[in-house]
């Protein structure tokens, strides 16, 4: 599930939300798991009297990454990131929407539509967005970017190298 999904699943919750809300939404974590995110600083929180209450976009952004970041220690998964970096070391830390148009090889309709869904999480800031160039790799890490199933020429092109230079066991 993409942020997008687990976005439109949660419309219905206010923007913050109490740690029982947060432990349901989550699929009833244990209590232990939820006030470790929260202390961990992963999940912004606001403390009333004894109450946590935690931010909707968070609670996403947490379920994003246990859901669909956690094969990262995958050996392929950390070929790609390898491979991504390397053919991204030349780029700045901070991106724009033009630089992440050409980094990933779509056209701008797509990368907006990224920008805009949250899908690559980006700043706005002087009237442009501003991406982390560890966004853009995160991203073509996502299982959401994977399964694109129609692919740019550059995306087509980097799948086909990937597959070549991975290391057979």
């Amino acid at each position: 599930m993409n942020r997008i999904e687990h976005q439109n699943l949660f419309a219905q919750y206010p923007d913050m939300v109490s740690v029982a809300v947060m432990r349901n939404m989550c699929g009833d974590i244990c209590k232990k798991v939820a006030y470790e995110a929260i202390h961990s600083r992963k999940m912004k929180h606001i403390k009333s009297g004894h109450s946590y209450y935690v931010s909707k976009d968070d609670i996403v952004d947490f379920l994003y990454e246990r859901d669909c970041l956690q094969e990262a220690n995958d050996p392929f998964i950390l070929h790609m990131r390898n491979f991504y970096e390397a053919l991204y070391k030349n780029y700045p830390d901070i991106v724009n929407s033009f630089q992440l148009e050409e980094m990933l090889g779509y056209g701008r309709s797509a990368i907006l539509k990224w920008l805009q869904t949250g899908l690559v999480k980006s700043y706005w800031c002087n009237e442009a967005y501003k991406i982390k160039k560890e966004e853009a790799i995160l991203f073509v890490l996502s299982p959401y970017y994977r399964q694109i199933r129609r692919k740019s020429k550059l995306h087509q092109e980097w799948l086909s190298t990937l597959a070549k230079t991975f290391p057979d066991n």
